[in-house]
């Protein structure tokens, strides 16, 4: 039997923004994450940074010790439910769902938001907070089932 996992959908809606830190432009992707019938708006970088491809992946909760080990989903790299995209390196890309606001703050990532704005969206934290909500909670090690589509 299989096993039973909260399940979180994201619908990338073919739309694309653009976002500037420092003078550098960055290419962002809109998309909407459902949590139940709750959606919360997505961006992910553009313009030829790794991405997930449409599918089905396991995601695992995590904290992570970088970022003053802030909570967030690590996406499964190998196996039946992983991604096996490579990043510029060769290596296994680390595609988190994580906060941000913008497309210039994230490399390979997806980024909720409770509100959308021209060059991104916000209410980042809060957003993530609701989805691990969602998935019974932020627990390390809890896992969730993501199913990745264009609308």
């Amino acid at each position: 039997m299989a096993e039973t996992l909260p399940e979180l959908f994201l619908l990338r809606t073919g739309v694309f923004i653009t976002s500037q830190s420092n003078g550098v432009k960055a290419i962002g992707k809109r998309g909407i994450i459902m949590a139940g019938d709750v959606p919360y708006h997505t961006i992910e970088r553009g313009g030829g940074y790794v991405t997930l491809p449409k599918g089905v992946f396991h995601c695992t909760m995590e904290r992570q010790p970088e970022k003053k080990y802030r909570p967030i989903f690590r996406v499964q790299t190998t196996g039946e439910y992983g991604h096996n995209v490579l990043n510029d390196r060769g290596k296994l890309a680390g595609i988190l769902i994580h906060p941000s606001n913008y497309p210039h703050d994230i490399i390979g990532c997806i980024a909720p938001g409770k509100v959308m704005t021209p060059n991104g969206v916000e209410q980042s934290k809060k957003a993530l907070q609701e989805i691990f909500q969602y998935c019974g909670g932020f627990v390390v090690g809890r896992k969730i089932r993501l199913h990745v589509s264009d609308l």
